[in-house]
């Protein structure tokens, strides 16, 4: 019993990444998280990048970093989208300019 306790811990330490649709995130452990995704390092030291659109959710050491970059990147998203809007004049015909 020890033993799976242990386990339990180091698990939580090196912090868990979750993908979206039930994917299986590559093995490995996090070891960096960046405005393009989460970077996850296997025991050979080969690294995979797992974008944010693939990522539910991180838990461990990371998880601050992963909110933070996550809220950044859908702020950017949604403000390009309602900037757009906002400056689309509505009822004007296509190539008149002024009243």
């Amino acid at each position: 019993m020890t033993l799976l306790a242990v386990a339990s811990i180091v698990l939580v330490l090196d912090g868990q990444l979750v993908l979206r649709r039930g994917q299986t995130p590559p093995p490995g452990r996090i070891v960096s998280v960046t405005t393009e995704g989460v970077a996850v390092e296997d025991d050979a030291g080969v690294r995979t990048l797992v974008g944010w659109d693939r990522v539910r959710s991180i838990t461990g050491e990371f998880e601050q970093q992963g909110r933070t970059f996550r809220n950044r990147r859908s702020g950017l998203a949604s403000a390009g989208s309602h900037g757009a809007r906002r400056h689309r004049r509505r009822g004007a015909p296509a190539g008149r300019v002024g009243p």
